[in-house]
């Protein structure tokens, strides 16, 4: 039992998801939709609340109850979820820090309990690889969760994942930007030439906030990484650039409200989305959303049953 639920952490292996074959995935069938959330981050609350988000985060319970909260309500979904997609800073502890493993250890106990016809798809985030990755961070990563960059095919749409660290910042592991960058030529190349109903690309730092040609900023890629990564895609595919410019924005809000869920519909050839929170935000100047599983669960059933366009 225990190595089965080790086994659902680490489906992301050989750069593709176990147990999803391409053969029986890449034709395109019928609607569904798939859950993506955010920075679960234990730790980061009290860090926060205290001002010290590099050393402190020594407590976690209300991130832990509050992602209690999130699986329980993913395991309510009816129909169920394609997967679960976690894009980044599973953790608040960075690597080499004190309580980081406590941290991993609680954060899968709490994701073990998610139905297991459900598959977990994971993205690595600068707490999870460190601002600089190093080939060690990278390994370590890539043993607690799987590949750190990996692609899937699922509903006849196909889904990318990247390291976003290693446009971050890589210059403690240039050869690893380098096999990212080949192996995503590649992928792209064959998003094309497959003609597929949507490309879906999952990554922690986001290539820009609200307009492409914005400065750059922590909170996205710098300028020249993001242009040549914009044109990969739009020339890979037009819809992925569709499809980037209509979630990119909420991908954003994601990544900076610790575990926020977007579920996502694809329709032909269009793609809804509906966003949600399960932690409470961390700054008055933010929006408050309620919590109470009944808000938001009624307006993901209308998603989810909506053909309207």
């Amino acid at each position: 039992m225990a190595e089965e639920a080790r086994e659902r952490f680490l489906r992301a292996r050989l750069r593709t998801l176990a147990p999803l074959r391409e053969d029986a995935e890449r034709e395109w069938k019928t609607p569904f939709y798939f859950i993506q959330g955010a920075d679960p981050q234990f730790g980061l609350m009290k860090a926060y609340a205290i001002g010290d988000c590099n050393s402190g985060g020594d407590e976690w319970e209300e991130e832990l109850k509050l992602t209690q909260q999130a699986v329980q309500a993913i395991n309510q979904l009816n129909p169920k979820p394609k997967f679960l997609v976690l894009c980044g800073d599973l953790v608040h502890g960075m690597p080499g820090t004190p309580w980081r493993e406590a941290q991993i250890r609680d954060l899968k106990n709490v994701l073990k309990e998610i139905n297991p016809e459900i598959p977990l798809v994971f993205v690595s985030g600068n707490h999870d690889l460190g601002n600089t990755p190093t080939p060690e961070t990278i390994q370590s990563y890539c043993d607690e969760w799987g590949d750190d960059y990996f692609s899937f095919w699922l509903g006849g749409v196909f889904f990318l994942v990247l390291n976003s660290q290693l446009y971050f910042d890589s210059s403690q592991c240039l050869e690893l930007k380098q096999a990212q960058d080949a192996w995503l030529d590649q992928q792209l190349a064959i998003a094309k030439g497959r003609q597929c109903k949507h490309a879906v690309v999952f990554q922690h730092i986001p290539l820009f906030l609200k307009d492409p040609a914005e400065d750059h900023n922590y909170f996205n890629l710098e300028l020249s990484i993001r242009q040549e990564l914009l044109e990969k895609f739009h020339k890979a595919e037009g819809k992925l650039m569709q499809l980037k410019e209509k979630i990119f924005h909420a991908l954003v809000q994601v990544s900076k409200r610790c575990f926020l869920g977007i579920a996502i519909r694809t329709l032909g050839e269009s793609i809804k989305t509906l966003r949600w929170s399960f932690h409470r935000p961390l700054d008055a100047s933010w929006e408050r959303t309620p919590t109470d599983s009944d808000w938001w669960l009624s307006p993901l059933k209308k998603l989810l049953t909506d053909t309207t366009v």
